[in-house]
């Protein structure tokens, strides 16, 4: 018989004397638990942001029900918890309910608690999460990278996208040279952008600062966790990065959106990862090499190697997730 994620069976609802018949079907189900009145498992409803941050900090296994099932909760804790393999359940009440909650992100959630109607729900919904079979790997998520976190890249392309905004994101401390922040358009690819600590013969330096590309673009966090440069304000943390992937994390003091001219980049690494960025058309908005020096963004031709770092993951709110993904 094909495997499925656990199921329970919650009867506390069904009154005594018309149990009997729920429990030969939970039984013929081969359930892993029946659920009665007065039981100790932990069961969070969720109507608000402090209710989803609850059952994400919660420790052991929490039972989660939606009020009005929204899915965008549900995803968000499956993300949050893909650490803490078997340990999210979530409220079902039909097997087309017991369905969506297995599917949400793609890996779904740890195990159904079905709230049933009728003895057949349990048969329907234990069916049907047969026939969807067992959960994927539920090992924590690890972010793949080389050994030192960044590989060269080729540029394979650079073109001219026109005007869009910008963010340069400046620090309350100085960058050191040979350290950068990390972005791209896709979430599993990440050039370094050097900060703006070497001089040129028009602009001062200005070490506290990264012009760090179009604002739709990813950063990677010190945390290991990406946000949009859109969501960065005074306060915000990032990863000062170098070349031979250290980190520090710095504290953002401003961060300048304005309206420039863009650069779009793409590259390729040896085992076939691509990635791309939009950075603004400027002298100052240099990418690091591999022998650590740096190049201007107006200066790089198509076959210049530079630092990337490749990820396997997919991202859901900034948090690494095992699901199929197609950026382009």
């Amino acid at each position: 018989m094909k495997g499925r994620i656990p199921l329970w069976v919650d009867l506390s609802g069904i009154p005594a004397d018309r149990r009997d018949a729920f429990q030969a079907a939970a039984h013929a189900a081969n359930v892993e638990r029946i659920i009665h009145a007065g039981s100790d498992v932990q069961r969070i409803t969720i109507r608000s942001a402090a209710d989803q941050q609850t059952a994400m900090d919660a420790h052991g296994i929490v039972v989660i029900e939606g009020h009005d099932w929204t899915v965008i909760p549900l995803e968000n804790l499956i993300a949050a918890r893909r650490d803490r393999p078997g340990t999210l359940f979530a409220v079902a009440r039909s097997a087309e309910e017991a369905l969506r909650h297995r599917d949400t992100l793609e890996i779904g959630v740890h195990g159904i608690v079905l709230e049933p109607d009728t003895p057949d729900a349990i048969t329907a919904t234990d069916a049907a999460l047969r026939a969807r079979g067992p959960r994927p790997d539920d090992a924590p998520v690890q972010i793949q990278a080389a050994s030192n976190g960044l590989v060269a890249a080729t540029i394979t392309a650079i073109e001219d996208v026109g005007p869009g905004e910008r963010v340069c994101i400046d620090c309350t401390e100085r960058f050191h040279d040979g350290e950068g922040v990390l972005v791209g358009s896709t979430a599993r690819s990440f050039i370094l952008v050097h900060a703006e600590t070497i001089a040129s013969e028009y602009v001062n330096p200005r070490p506290f600062r990264v012009n760090a590309g179009a604002i739709h673009s990813y950063l990677l966090g010190p945390d290991g966790r990406t946000q949009y440069l859109s969501e960065l304000g005074a306060g915000s943390q990032v990863a000062a990065t170098t070349a031979d992937g250290a980190t520090r994390p710095l504290t953002v003091g401003r961060a300048k959106i304005e309206h420039r001219p863009h650069t779009l980049v793409r590259w390729t690494t040896t085992d076939g990862g691509t990635g791309s960025a939009v950075l603004q058309t400027a002298e100052t908005v240099r990418l690091v090499l591999p022998d650590g020096t740096t190049r201007s963004i107006t200066a790089l031709r198509p076959g210049d190697q530079v630092m990337v770092r490749n990820e396997s993951a997919a991202r859901h709110f900034g948090m690494p997730v095992e699901e199929r993904l197609v950026e382009r």
